[in-house]
């Protein structure tokens, strides 16, 4: 089965280190699948610009994930895992990362399909889906799904235990005021639901 790797690098955009190999192989996702994602590395210039931020007000330096629609190679959107997140004073006087993952700002929550995903797994029934929080969590399902000519179970992710749903639309309120709508997204309306397999595989934290 043939499955087409996202777009090649940019001008702008740098190879992946050893070391970053080594964290996805400890994440259980090899390199030839960490290829195929078309996964990349960024400064903090390029990374700046991919999401949407103002370069200089934070690091942007880190692993840019390309989230591409099944059967198509060009990515629609990037999300970027940053080396050096900001750190955020806690009320016990600790500090914790804020901002590791981020996407473009307004774009609304999005499902990560695996580069190279075919649009007919969608609609295939028979084939069960995991859906996972986190990218590198897809990917490593897809490594344990694709063992044979067929996979074992279509894997996508979402950003966080509530990305499933987001702003779906604007409507009327009772006084007359416009007000933002939430429900599931529409990235799932793209899947075949009824009669199908699915396991939701979430953080333990």
């Amino acid at each position: 089965m043939t499955r087409a790797p996202a777009s090649p690098l940019g001008p702008e955009r740098l190879p992946l280190t050893a070391a970053d190999l080594a964290a996805f192989a400890r994440c259980g996702v090899p390199e030839t699948l960490v290829r195929r994602a078309g996964i990349f590395r960024v400064d903090t210039l390029e990374g700046a610009q991919l999401v949407g931020r103002r370069a200089g007000s934070s690091d942007y330096t880190g692993v840019v994930f390309p989230y591409c629609l099944p059967g198509e190679e060009r990515p629609f959107e990037y999300r970027l895992r940053r080396d050096h997140p900001d750190l955020e004073l806690q009320a016990d006087g600790s500090r914790k990362e804020r901002g590791k993952y981020l996407s473009p700002p307004g774009r609304g929550s999005r499902l990560y399909f695996v580069p190279g995903t075919l649009p007919e797994e969608l609609s295939d029934v028979t084939l069960p889906i995991t859906l996972s929080e986190g990218e590198k969590k897809a990917l490593a399902l897809t490594s344990l799904a694709e063992t044979g000519d067929r996979p074992r179970w279509l894997a996508i992710a979402i950003a966080g235990v509530w990305n499933w749903r987001g702003r779906i639309g604007i409507e009327t309120g009772p006084d007359g005021d416009r007000r933002p709508v939430k429900g599931p997204i529409a990235d799932l309306d793209r899947i075949k639901w009824r009669g199908r397999k699915g396991t939701i595989v979430l953080d333990l934290n």
